[in-house]
């Protein structure tokens, strides 16, 4: 059974509040998940995890496909779950489709330490 922490951070981010959030965050994690999605719903899992423990330093995001399906298209969405890493605004790496959470670890600490 899959549990979510009430005390996570994770913000919900739309069209509306994206650019702000991008440019308001040092280090942001955006997910762009589908319903129906059981790989979405694992990575959800993850983001939640993993903003315990990293909430202090990197913002965590979760978008709604069908909700914001023009910033999906902004991002250049072609799979669910697409995770993207942000560094001061820019794009710093990218993961589309399932992922495990060594993975999801990995590029987390590449966001955190690269220039």
């Amino acid at each position: 059974m899959l549990t979510i922490s009430l005390n996570a951070k994770v913000i919900l981010l739309t069209e509306a509040n994206f650019d702000e959030t991008l440019k308001s965050s040092s280090y942001l994690v955006a997910g762009v998940f589908q319903r129906g999605c059981h790989s979405c719903l694992l990575a959800k899992t993850l983001i939640y995890e993993l903003d315990l423990e990293y909430g202090e330093l990197v913002t965590f995001g979760l978008i709604d496909y069908e909700k914001n399906k023009e910033l999906a298209k902004q991002l250049k969405t072609r799979a669910f779950p697409s995770l993207y890493f942000y560094k001061e605004g820019k794009l710093n790496s990218f993961h589309a489709g399932p992922i495990l959470q060594g993975r999801f670890e990995n590029l987390l600490t590449h966001l955190l330490t690269t220039d």
